[in-house]
């Protein structure tokens, strides 16, 4: 019924890891109920191997309720100013709501045959559902009483250190360190923050690097014109956002055990791979060095992405052209996995805070404009900066 080419390797000595294919098609209906989909893989060479990612079917069925709840919507009818009436099969006792705005669900009453009407100059999302059963809400526990949002209004914090919630003991070590070091020029004013609160703040709760970026904009916009501004991101990252300790590796597919590097042999890998603090990754995540006909981007991870501060920045360009893009903050890694991996990060902070000028950054002048200007930043020591390279192939 349709036919999809997928492009094979380029001729690049590095090449790709892999070539995608997306295809939409349209395809009649079949004449009876059971609707079934078959698929053959054919390929010129007998070693290539293709994976399907997601089969998705669009059809239209009759609008009949059944319980507990049902979701539904119609691509017809759609335009400005245009009104709908849908009749639900079924309908006794049922409620529908118009959920296109999850925020403020609006009710749309039924009449005695279980029709409603209602606006669809955009498509609509409903739900209906008969009020007896309904999905359980998951509890992830309770939420201590938190206000990052107070952080820095007077604009006089200097170093921000945000810590996986294991670590934190250490971090505040190492912040009390720089509010009372040995030298009174070297004191600096540190906030201590955890991945989870910021989480619960900046992203519903749920894991985001984004989340971490929007909390560093907000401390950012409330710092005065030409005052510097640091972040430690404490605690390691990893490129697999799947890694999950809980995970069965008895059930990893052979080909995903042979792309694990280094640790592919530790029966701990998901428990040690794991993003105690998020990364940035690349929306390309195939051209390991080269880019490919139609995919200009490399892959890579960055730490970068959370010093992208200004208004206009944040949407981080990386089809290869120039940017003008500049970090705004000083930014700095502990990569630790397990509370026994910090003493010895910390046993002699002065490996790693290296006031000399290592970066060059952009602050920003009382008029807004942005002025060349070096600053004291953070390094880890030697091995350390090696190991960020080697594991996620730094520049």
């Amino acid at each position: 019924m349709a036919s999809q080419s997928v492009a094979g390797y380029s001729s690049n000595f590095f090449s790709e890891i892999a070539n995608t294919s997306v295809l939409t098609a349209s395809v009649p209906a079949p004449g009876t109920a059971d609707l079934r989909v078959s698929m053959t893989y054919n390929a010129s060479n007998p070693s290539a191997a293709g994976y399907l990612d997601y089969l998705e079917l669009n059809a239209q069925r009759q609008l009949r309720f059944v319980a507990p709840q049902l979701e539904f919507r119609s691509f017809e009818n759609i335009a400005r100013g245009a009104v709908s009436r849908f009749t639900i099969a079924n309908a006794t006792g049922v409620t529908v709501w118009d959920v296109t705005n999850p925020r403020r669900p609006v009710a749309r009453p039924l009449d005695g045959i279980g029709t409603f009407v209602a606006p669809t100059d955009s498509l609509r999302e409903f739900i209906a559902f008969a009020g007896s059963s309904f999905e359980a809400p998951r509890s992830f526990g309770r939420v201590a009483p938190q206000n990052l949002h107070a952080l820095n209004l007077d604009g006089r914090l200097d170093f921000v250190i945000v810590t996986h919630p294991l670590f934190r003991a250490e971090a505040e070590r190492l912040a009390e360190y720089r509010r009372n070091p040995a030298r009174a020029a070297d004191k600096l004013n540190v906030a201590v923050v955890t991945t989870e609160q910021i989480y619960n703040e900046f992203s519903s709760g749920g894991q985001d690097v984004t989340a971490i970026r929007d909390f560093m904009k907000m401390i950012y916009d409330r710092t005065p014109a030409g005052k510097r501004t640091m972040l430690l991101l404490f605690g390691d990252a990893s490129y697999d956002y799947k890694s999950d300790p809980t995970n069965d590796l008895t059930k990893v597919p052979a080909w995903w055990k042979q792309r694990r590097l280094s640790e592919s042999g530790s029966p701990d890998i998901d428990r040690i791979n794991q993003n105690f603090v998020p990364v940035y990754e690349s929306r390309e995540s195939f051209n390991r060095v080269f880019p490919r006909p139609g995919a200009p981007a490399l892959s890579y991870s960055s730490d970068d992405y959370f010093g992208l501060l200004d208004d206009d920045e944040g949407r981080w360009d990386e089809g290869g052209r120039p940017t003008s893009e500049g970090l705004d903050i000083g930014i700095g890694r502990l990569p630790v996995r397990t509370p026994t991996d910090q003493p010895a990060l910390l046993l002699r902070p002065s490996w790693w805070w290296i006031s000399s000028s290592l970066m060059t950054h952009q602050p920003r002048t009382a008029n807004g404009a942005t002025a060349s200007r070096s600053w004291p930043t953070m390094a880890t020591p030697m091995s350390t900066c090696c190991h960020l390279r080697n594991r996620w192939r730094m520049t």
